[in-house]
Order: C-alpha cells, then structure tokens, then sequence
C-alpha cells in the first residue's frame, strides 16, 4: 500500500481501519446504505456510523456537541491543570515560611500526582460500568473540597492532604476527556479536539505559573487557593446540572470497516480491486438523516445514573488497565507521550529552583514570568498539529482509496521530534552557562512546541487505532506518567545536583530515542493491528468491558 506502511498478507479485518472517503465506495470497498457527512464533508464516510436513536451523542446537534465540550475542557482547566502547576512558582518561598527543605515542597505536586495515579485504574472501570458523567460530577466535588482544604491549610501536613484530595479528582478529567471526544465526534472531526486538550493540559500550566508566581509574590501562596475557589464551585454546578452523560452502547454494526479483505483470492490488493471496479460500480448513501424514537427529557439526561454500559465485572475492568500494556501500540502511546511530558514537568520544577538561585536571583512573579515563552510554544504547537492532523489524514485516505489507516497520525510525531530534543540539550546547555532568561524562555517554548505535537499525535492513534480501549490506555497514561512525575519529584533536585547539566542531556536523549520508534511503529502498525486482533490478550483473558 502507499506511503511505505506495510501490508500483512492475511485476509482479516485489522481494527482502525476504516472508509474515510467516498471514494472507497465507488470502489467497492464499502457495500450498502452508508451514512455521510454534509457540507465540505459530504465526500467523507461518518466513522463509527450512527444509529437512529435520537439520544447516540453523535447524533447530536453541532452546538449542543460543541458546548458539552466546552464543559468539558473547562474542567480539564480547573481541576486537574490548575492545581498540578500554582505553587511551582513559590517552591522556595513557601519552604521559608512553612520551615521545610525545599525537596519537602517540590513533593507536594509528586503526592498530587501519585494519588491521581493510584486512582485512575478505578475511575476507568467505574466509567465503562456506569458512564462517565458520575465521574466528572466526583472529580469535580474532590476538587472543590482540596480548594477548601487548602484554604484552611496551616502547615505542611495540612497542605500534603489537600494535594492528594486534589490528585483524587484529576483522571477524571484527564483520561475520560479523550473517550469522551469519541463519544461526540466522528474520526475525521477528532484532531483538532485532542490537540485542544493536550494545549490545555500542557499549555495552561504555563498561564497558571504566571498568574500563581505574581499571587504569591505579593498576596501570599493561600490566595491561589482563595482565587480558584469561586471558580471550581461554578464548574462543578455547571457538571451537576447541565452535563449528559455522553456514554452510549453502540452496537457493533455501527462500527463499519471495510466489507472486502486487504487481498482477493486471487491475491490482488485493494488498490487492484478499486482500479477495476472505480469506473463501474454504483451504490447508493444517505446523510445523517432525521433520527426516531424519544427522545430524553432534560431531567433524564441530568441523572447521576444512566444504568450500566457494560456486563463485566468491576474487577474484570480493573483488570485490563495493566493488561493493556501487552497491546504494543498502546504502550507506544503510554511510554512515548509519558516520558515526554514527565520531562517538560522536570524542568518546570528545575527551573522554578534554579532561576531563584544564583545567578538569576529571580523574585517569585519573574519565575512565574519565564512561563510565557512555554505558554505560546504550546499555543503553537497545538495550532500547528490542528491545522495538519485532520487534513492530512483525510489527504492520505484520498491517496488510499479512500481507505484510512490510523498510522496516517503518526508522521506529525516525526515533525515534532527535531524542536523536542534539541529543545531539551539547548536549554540545559543555556542554563548550566548562566544564557540570558530570555533565551532560556524561548528555548522552554520551542521544546514545548515540539512536546505538544508529539503528544497530540501519539494520542490521536491511540484514539483510532483501538479506539474501544481508549479509556484503558489513557488510564494507564496517567497511572505512568503520573508515577514517574512523583519519582522526578522526589530525585530531580538531587539529579541535578549530582549531574549538572548533563541531566538535560539525558532527557532529549531518551525523547530521542523514543520518537524514533514511530518509524517501526508506522511501517508495520497495521500488521501489529491485525496480529492484536486474532491474538487479543484483553478477550483471551475476558476482562473485555464490552462484552
């Protein structure tokens, strides 16, 4: 097939794959009524299909989608991307206050992060059990409660229990929010909604540092407690009463891949198959039409319980978070996208430590300050993957018979590489030299810029390529990434210490390393795919959620 991905020689269905583009039905490759998109989408086959049902989210109005979203990324905002960042800034001067060293200080967020971790496995399974909406409405009220707390808070103890009721709140909003997007919107639709989110949940930790740093500085560390309050509050009344659940039983049928194997009997290849019937071969489609049956009332939608969305057990779902792992795409996914962001939060908590130091001596709201270069250099990493990411993939189906493979994603992972490691080398090298802040600003942007696009792009084929374990993988994300954030915390002072320098050095040499296996993992990800799904580990084991 084209664009050097390469093609298994067997006739099963590898799963991701999917007509994106009418052209795959004038070649044949799709066969009966197939439901299209409409306006500059007309040409574009709706993937996963929707039902009749009046109440399939994807069957939603665009305005209604769009605002269920905006809910959403709120949230992603204020309980997870908020608190992980706002005392960054006053590490040093909070440690003077409090009495403690400031590797104590630097723990706070690890302890956020590591009750975030533990929790997630737990958040997935009751998610697939009893929908999602009961799980933002808790993340929510866990992160009203740790404002609260940390209002109060008097000492350091104090404070540790605020960031761990905190840390309870978070993956909730930080892996339910991608299942989530493919709850609402179809796979051509998805791109730019994920780089939304990976913006927020990189690039708005940056804003925090700034306005939390010039809080600090001249209200003192609690007033960022005091200042989000309100605003958590407000979020977690709008989750209460106005948020649906957006969890749907979708049959399998609604899910369409192609009707005809990769190869005939005769051996020729799709490509061969579309040439001979392009010019021929006739069918018939039907847009989104008006949907039946009845439709839930406001109240309806707004019920803590929705009844349950999967027959397994709790444990079983528990379960297929780790087991997940055995899915080498997913760890791809999990271990790429963990280890690149854990870095970007290294050097936060380095920078807010160092920069303090001499011969910087920066005041609390000038660290803070630093934080705009990183903060536009996601803005513009998230801009550019949004404007490649779905033109792109719908370029490449069109070049495939319309025939679109998840492995489309993965090429922008290469775009982002270069500005990520050289990014990290160039800003340890800066900083141990005592280069100009304003250098070190630009070059934690730049490497964020790179960082943003990888981690969008290895999300999103995680996403198409098994998407009914989307929410298993993202768990597992977090569970990892957050695991390592707590043991960078705990090591990354006394790293640097010993080190100097060359830590940097290290990190853009592991991102290296890593972005180099989207070569192998696009070349032969869509053979792995078919080979997963005669060898699924999560079916031979039954700990599938969805059956």
């Amino acid at each position: 097939m084209p664009f050097g991905i390469i093609e298994a020689k067997h006739g099963e269905q590898a799963p991701g794959t999917v007509a994106l583009d009418e052209v795959a039905i004038r070649s044949g490759l799709v066969t009966g009524a197939t439901k299209l998109g409409k306006g500059k989408n007309s040409n574009i086959i709706l993937e996963p299909q929707p039902s009749d049902d009046p109440n399939d989210p994807l069957n939603w109005r665009q305005a209604r989608k769009h605002i269920i979203l905006l809910q959403l990324l709120l949230g992603v905002i204020i309980v997870p991307n908020v608190p992980i960042p706002m005392l960054n800034s006053g590490l040093v001067q909070m440690a003077i206050e409090l009495h403690r060293p400031v590797s104590d200080m630097t723990k706070l967020t690890g302890y956020l992060l590591l009750a975030s971790g533990s929790f997630g496995v737990f958040v997935s399974a009751l998610a697939h059990k009893y929908g999602k909406r009961p799980l933002f409405v808790l993340g929510s009220v866990l992160s009203l409660i740790g404002c609260i707390v940390g209002m109060t808070a008097q000492n350091y103890n104090t404070l540790v229990a605020t960031r761990i009721i905190q840390g309870l709140g978070l993956p909730s909003y930080e892996a339910l929010i991608f299942s989530s997007i493919t709850d609402l919107y179809f796979v051509h639709e998805r791109g730019v909604f994920i780089a939304c989110v990976l913006f927020l949940q990189s690039g708005i930790t940056n804003a925090v540092s700034i306005l939390a740093g010039l809080i600090m500085e001249h209200l003192g560390w609690r007033y960022n407690y005091y200042l989000l309050f309100p605003f958590v509050a407000l979020q977690t009344i709008s989750v209460i009463f106005f948020l649906p659940e957006t969890a749907y039983r979708r049959q399998p049928s609604q899910t369409r891949s192609l009707n005809v194997p990769v190869t005939s009997d005769t051996g020729e290849t799709v490509e061969e198959i579309a040439d001979k019937q392009n010019e021929s071969f006739t069918t018939t489609h039907v847009e989104i039409s008006e949907t039946t049956g009845a439709r839930k009332t406001f109240w309806q939608d707004m019920a803590m319980y929705n009844g349950t969305f999967s027959d397994s057990s709790i444990l079983k779902m528990i379960l297929a978070c780790p087991a997940i792992l055995t899915n080498v795409a997913a760890s791809y996914s999990v271990f790429v996208s963990g280890f690149i962001i854990a870095w970007f939060v290294a050097i936060s908590l380095l920078s807010s430590i160092m920069l303090s130091a001499p011969p910087y001596g920066l005041s609390t709201a000038s660290v803070g300050y630093l934080s705009v270069g990183p903060l536009l250099g996601c803005l513009l990493g998230s801009i550019a993957y949004a404007a490649m990411a779905d033109p792109l993939i719908k370029f490449m189906s069109r070049k495939n018979r319309g025939v679109y493979e998840p492995e489309f994603r993965i090429p922008i992972v290469l775009l982002g590489t270069l500005p990520t490691v050289s990014g990290v080398a160039a800003f340890g090298y800066c900083l141990k030299q005592g280069q100009s802040m304003y250098i070190l600003s630009f070059l934690w942007g730049f490497l964020l810029f790179g960082m943003t696009i990888v981690a969008s792009a290895v999300s999103s084929y995680a996403v198409d390529a098994f998407a009914n374990y989307s929410v298993e993988i993202f768990i597992m994300n977090i569970l990892f990434k957050n695991f390592l954030f707590y043991g960078v915390s705990n090591f990354i002072v006394e790293w640097y210490v010993k080190d100097g320098g060359n830590v940097f050095y290290t990190m853009a040499g592991v991102s290296a390393g890593l972005c180099l296996t989207s070569v192998p993992m696009y070349m032969f990800g869509k053979q792995y795919r078919r080979f997963w799904a005669r060898h699924d580990i999560i079916k031979i084991l039954h700990l599938d959620a969805r059956g």
